[in-house]
C-alpha cells in the first residue's frame, strides 16, 4: 500500500470530495483522501486495538490489508507510535513460539 499523488482530479470513495492529492491503497487503487483513512485507521485504533493492525481497504469487500508504510504517510508521529506498538502487540499475540526449556505450558 502506498500513497500515490496526481494532478488529475478524482473523488474520495468515502467522503464524495474532489481532490488533487490522492491517497489509496496501491494493490486495489480504491481512491481515498487522508482525513477518511485517518479517520478509518484511528476508529480501528479504538474498536479494535492491536487488531487494528490487520485493517483493510474501506471499499466494500476490498482484500487489500493496510501496510506499515502507508500508515506512516497519514499519522502524525504521535498516532504513528500509537500503530506501532498495537503491531508488536499483535505479533507477539499471534506468534507460536515457545521455549524448549519451559515447563509451563
Amino acid at each position: 500500500m502506498q500513497a500515490l499523488s496526481t494532478h488529475v482530479l478524482s473523488a474520495c470513495y468515502g467522503c464524495v470530495v474532489f481532490m488533487r492529492l490522492r491517497v489509496c491503497v496501491a494493490g486495489c487503487r480504491h481512491v481515498f483522501c487522508k482525513e477518511c483513512w485517518q479517520g478509518m485507521l484511528d476508529a480501528a485504533m479504538l474498536s479494535k486495538g492491536a487488531s487494528c493492525v490487520l485493517e483493510h481497504c474501506p471499499s466494500d469487500g476490498c482484500p487489500e490489508t493496510v501496510a506499515p508504510n502507508f500508515v506512516s504517510l497519514i499519522f502524525s508521529p504521535e498516532q504513528l507510535a500509537k500503530w506501532e506498538r498495537f503491531a508488536l502487540q499483535q505479533f507477539v499475540n499471534s506468534s507460536k513460539v515457545r521455549c524448549c526449556h519451559c515447563t509451563a505450558s
